[in-house]
Formats: C-alpha cells, sequence, structure tokens
C-alpha cells in the first residue's frame, strides 16, 4: 500500500485497494465536481487494473 499525500504525485504502481473520501452532494441531488472527478478517477483506476478492489 502507499499513501499520495499532495494528490498530484502519480508514481504507477498498482495496489490492493483504493478508499475513495466523499465529497458534497448538491441540494439537487447531483454530485459537486470534486466527488464526481474522485469517483471517475478511482474508476479509471479499476478499468486499467491498478487497484484490485474499489471500495
Amino acid at each position: 500500500m502507499y499513501i499520495i499525500i499532495d494528490g498530484v504525485a502519480d508514481s504507477g504502481q498498482k495496489a490492493d485497494l483504493a478508499v475513495i473520501l466523499g465529497s458534497k452532494v448538491n441540494e439537487n441531488g447531483t454530485l459537486s465536481e470534486r466527488l464526481q472527478k474522485r469517483l471517475e478517477t478511482g474508476i479509471d483506476l479499476y478499468k486499467n487494473r491498478r487497484i484490485k478492489i474499489f471500495w
């Protein structure tokens, strides 16, 4: 397991799992831009087999 502290660095390594932290859901029920990007990034990591579990 490795931790990215600043959220910018990416060494391209694989990991067993990724934890996607939440963020704001807008009052109308849509996802905030930040949450949408976090989820998209997690999905991309899983699809590219960089993580085994998407949680």
